[in-house]
């Protein structure tokens, strides 16, 4: 093997070390961004309100890429869930992008008509007002490369 080969390799194996460091540095990103997701939907509710675990309704999130998934979480108190988050989420993977990074985070409730649309968008919006670039720079780290 030539030098031009030895190096063309050396520079192919270099791009393919920092895609797979790039991928798991936002994979561990989204994860955390998750996390805080379904952690600032219950802290957010109102303690007399729903008290949605005690109650037998989850919550969970699922992290995909390119349409696979990557990892999921399930929070639900000491039993099975009557309001399975979890077939809420295997519900709704497929109308997702099937291309890049996606997150979802839900809440499975029972009956599922008791969802008060109204109620829960103010959560919602809150939400995604709170998210901001302060915390976008806190969850994703530049890459030492």
């Amino acid at each position: 093997m030539g030098q031009i080969d030895s190096n063309n390799r050396k520079i192919d194996d270099a791009f393919a070390t920092a895609k797979r460091r790039m991928n798991e540095s936002i994979r561990i990103g989204f994860t955390e961004l998750l996390e805080a997701g379904v952690n600032y939907c219950l802290e957010a509710h109102d303690p007399f309100h729903q008290r949605h675990l005690e109650t037998g309704d989850s919550y969970g999130w699922v992290l995909l890429y390119n349409g696979s998934e990557v990892s999921r979480s399930i929070y639900a108190k000491g039993r099975e869930a009557k309001g399975n988050a979890s077939k809420a989420l295997d519900a709704v993977k497929g109308s997702c992008p099937s291309h890049g990074w996606v997150g979802v985070v839900l809440a499975g409730m029972e009956p599922v008509n008791y969802f008060a649309v109204k109620h829960e968008f103010v959560f919602m919006r809150s939400g995604i007002q709170d998210l901001k670039a302060e915390d976008f720079d806190r969850i994703f780290k530049p890459m030492d490369v």
